[in-house]
């Protein structure tokens, strides 16, 4: 997957990506509303609302009339939705806070903070979206092919005789009935038979003859296109833990990036200090536990999945919250309790962020390479198995070219011939040779009888 891939994807404009942005964006509003003086607590709810409403018609409308013309964005593209979002949710803002609270707008500053969120977040937010997306779709169509393999071998480890058999069986299920309602439909009639009946009787073996042909002909067609099936998304994360270091500092980055400006402007500079220094602590537990268990547990459970890093997140959040509240860097700790609750969710979404962008992304090239072998393997066996069938069929065709279907293009030609001889003004009335009926009778017989004989042989099959 490339990354236009990733990013002009349909995750890019998904709804469920407004969605899930509500909570961590509403709660951003409200530390940063917290001093911007409305009468009313709901006040900054509606200011978050109405941002969020309007990001949702730029980016999902906007997003819908773009893909009219291509289902995958430009990155370009995707790019002003996000930025025309961002100044969007900072010039509504700003407009309620001077019309309500008589605050300066302050235009700039937000959308610049809005900006270097989205900058920050939304491509990491899409991409691992994408991925994981991507992986269970690699995981289902694994799967499936293994799954096919196994039915594939199956069927391949049947012995020669076993194919032959089932061969002969098709062969004689489906014409010896046919065969023997024609010899009856010919005696009880061969006293009635006219130029007519005639014609319509050389029909009726003609397409006896043609369905013999048919048969023996290899009746493999395109292997058919299913629908993608999805694993679930707790597989797509089962997983070892990888580069543990990288997403610890991604993390950091990313939410330093999105929580400081605001709780430096809201609450000063001690606030900002105790920010980072819960950050760093929480980044550096988030990257030890994994590198921990892959460095000297690599055998363990807890290396074969993500329990490490799940570990590893909680105990970081633990350890921040802890922080936040009681460290003393910030003497007012109301300051600190306003903030947790925005810096949990932000390390919570870092963490799950960050791992399905490194870890999944890692991982689907993996993935991508063994469906790839897979599907080779399954195409080599069953081009085996093919080549094992079609050497039957030629067996049986080579048996039944001149017993069965030479004595069935015999009486084609015998019986179109009296058709077509006999006068025209006597077609519905004269009577048929009863010499040609016995003659045709006795081919018919003879090819029903060949055809029993030939399709209970059970000779070698071809190496």
């Amino acid at each position: 997957m490339t990354l236009r891939e990733a990013l002009g994807g349909p995750w890019a404009t998904h709804w469920a990506m407004w969605v899930g942005l509500f909570v961590p964006t509403a709660l951003i509003v409200g530390l940063r509303e917290s001093i911007t003086g409305f009468e009313s607590w709901w006040w900054p709810l509606l200011s978050a609302v109405v941002q969020h409403l309007a990001v949702g018609v730029i980016v999902l409308g906007g997003g819908a009339l773009a893909r009219r013309r291509s289902a995958l964005l430009p990155l370009a593209v995707v790019t002003v939705l996000w930025i025309a979002a961002a100044i969007a949710r900072g010039v509504i803002g700003g407009a309620l806070a001077q019309s309500v609270a008589g605050a300066d707008p302050e235009y700039v500053e937000r959308s610049l903070v809005w900006l270097l969120g989205s900058v920050v977040w939304v491509p990491l937010v899409v991409y691992t979206a994408a991925q994981i997306d991507r992986r269970r779709l690699l995981l289902g169509a694994l799967d499936s092919t293994t799954a096919d393999i196994e039915e594939q071998r199956t069927q391949a480890g049947e012995s020669g005789n076993e194919v032959r058999r089932s061969l002969n069986i098709a062969v004689r299920e489906s014409l010896q009935p046919a065969l023997s309602e024609l010899v009856a439909s010919l005696e009880s009639t061969r006293d009635r038979l006219s130029a007519g009946s005639l014609a319509e009787l050389s029909l009726r073996v003609s397409q006896l003859h043609d369905r013999t042909a048919d048969l023996l002909e290899p009746t493999r067609g395109p292997v058919p296109d299913l629908a993608p099936v999805r694993s679930s998304v707790r597989r797509a994360f089962d997983v070892p833990p990888r580069l543990p270091w990288v997403i610890a500092g991604l993390t950091a980055l990313s939410t330093t990036a999105v929580l400081l400006p605001d709780v430096w402007r809201v609450f000063g500079s001690l606030a900002a200090i105790e920010l980072i220094v819960s950050i760093t602590v929480a980044s550096l537990i988030i990257g030890l536990v994994p590198w921990l268990v892959t460095r000297f547990a690599p055998d363990s459970r807890w290396a074969r999945d993500q329990r490490a890093t799940v570990l590893a997140c909680t105990a970081g959040i633990g350890a921040t919250v802890y922080l936040m509240l009681n460290s003393g860097i910030d003497p007012i700790t109301t300051n600190g309790l306003a903030v947790v609750p925005l810096l949990v969710v932000a390390l919570a979404i870092a963490c799950v962020v960050l791992v399905g962008a490194v870890v999944l992304a890692d991982a689907n090239r993996e993935a991508c390479d063994a469906v790839r072998q897979k599907s080779e393997q399954l195409e080599l066996e069953r081009n085996a198995h093919d080549a094992r069938v079609d050497r039957e069929r030629l067996r049986l065709v080579e048996l039944m070219h001149g017993p069965v279907q030479g004595r069935l293009a015999a009486c084609v030609m015998a019986l179109n011939f009296t058709a077509t001889a006999s006068p025209a003004d006597a077609a519905s009335s004269s009577a048929v040779d009863s010499t040609l009926v016995d003659s045709v009778l006795d081919h018919l017989r003879a090819a029903s009888r060949d055809l029993t004989v030939i399709a209970s042989v059970d000779s070698p099959s071809s190496p």
